[in-house]
């Protein structure tokens, strides 16, 4: 894990000397959005490509068969084609991500890593290496790396809602893999507020960036919000759940919860800061707005549909 975050860094000290590049359109693989936010969704390049001008150039022949293979989660076949294509064409930047996918899938990170290097180089302001770097990252639970990568990612493309929906499931599987460590010994509450803190910030970017199905990603964002002990973001993600229907199962019953600790909050305190300093931290307070928040969401409860 160490060696990967060291590596990252590396990654994002080239990319800033970086210039900006056209990027294609996207294409994701299916069943990963909002698919419980279990797995990362991971957005590998469509048919067009891009020579690093803005002018697109035809798609490679082997750009198809790399994508049929990814859709199938045929990993040694997407390896060999992706072995081809890497020799006939070394400046493709999709040909070292797809073929990076496929080593991270088979087991070998050294070699997705390498590949990615290669990617990052040949474009360095294209999101997507990063984002193939999280999905490689989380699945061999490496949640530190994850998150590292999927920032990385966000960085490139603040206004990317699939990036910060990405970031987001980072945070939230780096929280629920510290909440129950393996060794068994309780984790600390200030670290794992900071990772709910940094899953619901990046949900809730994703849902003002308009993403798809947007009530249910505010959802996630109220219940994280909540999580971290920053009431008046989950109030605010859950009013916006419910403002973007069908209002998923659960929601109000959030809205009501986030409402009773925010006013159990606010009858001790003035203000409260939450999170870890040297990960991700927050002070909210209990002034007019946060009472103005309240009272849209009183409303909003005593108005909803009875069952």
């Amino acid at each position: 894990m160490a060696r990967a975050t060291r590596w990252l860094a590396a990654i994002g000290r080239h990319r800033a000397a970086g210039t900006r590049l056209a990027l294609p359109r996207l294409a994701l693989l299916p069943r990963c959005l909002l698919a419980a936010a279990a797995a990362l969704c991971i957005a590998l390049p469509a048919l067009a490509a891009t020579n690093g001008t803005n002018t697109a150039k035809p798609p490679s022949p082997y750009l198809r068969q790399a994508q049929d293979m990814a859709l199938k989660r045929d990993w040694p076949g997407l390896a060999q084609i992706t072995e081809h294509w890497t020799q006939a064409e070394p400046s493709s930047a999709p040909a070292w991500t797809y073929y990076a996918v496929s080593q991270c899938h088979l087991g070998k990170p050294t070699n997705a890593e390498r590949a990615m290097q290669r990617e990052i180089m040949l474009a360095p302001n294209d999101p997507r290496p990063f984002e193939a770097l999280a999905v490689c990252y989380n699945s061999l639970k490496q949640f530190d790396a994850t998150v590292q990568a999927a920032e990385q990612a966000a960085r490139i493309a603040p206004a990317n809602p699939v990036v910060a929906f990405n970031l987001g499931v980072a945070w939230k599987n780096r929280a629920e893999t510290a909440a129950k460590p393996a060794t068994g010994a309780a984790p600390d509450p200030k670290v794992l507020q900071s990772y709910w803190l940094g899953a619901a910030e990046a949900f809730a970017h994703a849902g003002e960036l308009k993403i798809a199905n947007a009530g249910q990603t505010w959802m996630l964002a109220g219940g994280s919000g909540y999580r971290a002990l920053f009431f008046p973001l989950a109030v605010r993600a859950y009013l916006a759940a419910i403002a973007h229907p069908p209002v998923a199962k659960g929601v109000r019953s959030g809205l009501a919860q986030s409402v009773s600790a925010l006013e159990q909050a606010c009858a001790r305190a003035k203000s409260f800061t939450v999170g870890d300093s040297h990960i991700l931290q927050r002070t909210w307070s209990c002034d007019g707005r946060t009472q103005t928040l309240l009272q849209q969401a009183k409303t909003e409860i005593k108005a909803a549909p009875k069952p």
